[in-house]
């Protein structure tokens, strides 16, 4: 059975204190408030996953990036059905069940229509279609969100989900239909909480077979030293921690939160705009990025309004022009009888 994660490749994870910290935190969103749209989005995107008729993983990937996003990115930068459609967008990519003949589309549409359901709309409107305004709007995006997406996470984008450790565990410990049930359920449960970047696969894992055990009244070995988590390299703390945040999520299901709206205390004060936008470049990206907009204005101007024909001058050639004298020795020697 394996144990840890890799850490080369599944290194993002977080504490108790920096999630606290986070982009949303600094911007005034209430915790509970943040928590909920966390798990809006993860819904909409294991949703989503789902009605694109994706593999089980994407859903699963993309719910994960969603919470290491958010702890990059504000939630007023980017609203949960925008996060929950770009990420899923880029999981697609990630499982190559991507097909750039229809994916854009596919994904705009689903998403257009969970987001609608989410709200309560009765009958919503149809998606946009392609080649309108609203369609290309939509799918700018859309693409725009992924691009900040990959930038805020690094490129780091390698994902170990407990699921396969859950089975494992499950069939060790001998829980049974009913209890390897729950434990799949409570798995699934994970994405739509911040333990995912908590903690790594095989301490979810052991925490969800732990809380899976005790609701279904599996009895399971315990000795100091001697635990069964250790087989799959989890401690204690961290076992406790994962069943407590997972009965504490049960318990209190957060609302479906589509809207995040601060009041930043100025006369009602308006919220910030929901455009997804990237860190603030340094100082000399900064320059780099005035310069090549400069020259770009100033190549735009010259095109709008060329010079007439008349002044327009012709280009110098490199090549040095022979001079008449050349020439004539040149064409005397070339009509030469051979000697």
């Amino acid at each position: 059975m394996g144990v840890a994660g890799n850490l080369l490749l599944d290194s993002f994870y977080v504490s108790r204190a920096a999630l606290a910290a986070s982009p949303s935190a600094a911007d005034g969103v209430p915790p509970a408030v943040e928590a909920a749209a966390r798990a809006t989005a993860a819904a909409l995107a294991l949703r989503g996953a789902a009605a694109l008729r994706a593999p089980p993983g994407v859903g699963a990937t993309a719910a994960v990036l969603l919470h290491r996003f958010y702890c990059k990115v504000s939630l007023l930068a980017a609203p949960p059905a925008t996060a929950a459609a770009a990420l899923t967008f880029l999981a697609l990519k990630l499982d190559e069940a991507y097909d750039p003949a229809s994916s854009s589309r596919r994904v705009l549409a689903v998403f257009h229509r969970l987001e609608a359901r989410a709200r309560g709309v009765a009958s919503p409107e149809p998606p946009p279609e392609p080649g309108t305004a609203a369609f290309e709007a939509a799918k700018a995006t859309l693409v725009r969100t992924e691009r900040v997406a990959l930038r805020a996470l690094g490129f780091i984008l390698h994902v170990e989900h407990p699921h396969k450790l859950v089975l494992q565990a499950a069939h060790m410990l001998a829980l049974g239909d009913a209890g390897t049930a729950t434990a799949w359920a409570l798995a699934n449960d994970c994405l739509r909480t911040p333990l995912p970047v908590l903690h790594p696969a095989p301490v979810l894992a052991a925490g969800v077979v732990f809380l899976a055990a005790r609701l279904a009244g599996v009895p399971l070995p315990e000795g100091a030293g001697g635990a069964w988590w250790g087989v799959l390299g989890a401690s204690a703390g961290g076992v406790a921690d994962v069943a407590a945040s997972l009965r504490a999520a049960l318990a209190r299901p957060p609302p479906v939160t589509l809207d995040v709206v601060v009041d930043r205390g100025r006369g009602g004060g308006a919220p910030a705009p929901a455009v997804p936008r990237a860190p603030p470049p340094a100082a000399a990206t900064a320059a780099a990025v005035a310069a090549a907009r400069a020259a770009a204005q100033r190549f735009a101007a010259a095109a709008a309004n060329p010079p007439p024909h008349g002044d327009r001058k012709r280009p110098r050639s490199r090549e040095r022009r022979p001079s008449p004298e050349e020439g004539r020795r040149g064409r005397a020697s070339r009509w030469a009888p051979p000697p």
